[in-house]
């Protein structure tokens, strides 16, 4: 299931997904877009600025993975049960999905 919503996003989440990142996407690119965890980065400094201090811009995905904990790390700050959310290696390698 998870799988069919990453790879064939809702129209309402790609939007909701770009207004708050400020990325341009599209249902397309989403999961590309999704796995560097730079978007998901930003949508949480948007959401609550500064809870994410460094961010990286790169093509590494140990960088990738560097992101995708941070994000993962602020959403259970932010009250996500653990429970919820995936793993950095199923987002970055797309893992169990």
């Amino acid at each position: 299931q998870v799988f069919e919503f990453v790879m064939t996003p809702d129209p309402d989440l790609v939007a909701w997904v770009s207004f708050w990142s400020g990325a341009a996407l599209d249902s397309d690119n989403f999961y590309e877009v999704l796995r560097t965890g730079e978007v998901l980065c930003n949508i949480v400094n948007a959401l609550r600025p500064g809870t994410i201090k460094r961010t990286h811009s790169s093509s590494l995905p140990a960088h990738w993975r560097d992101n995708a904990n941070q994000f993962l790390s602020a959403c259970v700050s932010m009250g996500v049960s653990k429970q919820l959310l995936c793993g950095p290696s199923d987002l970055v390698d797309k893992v169990n999905l």
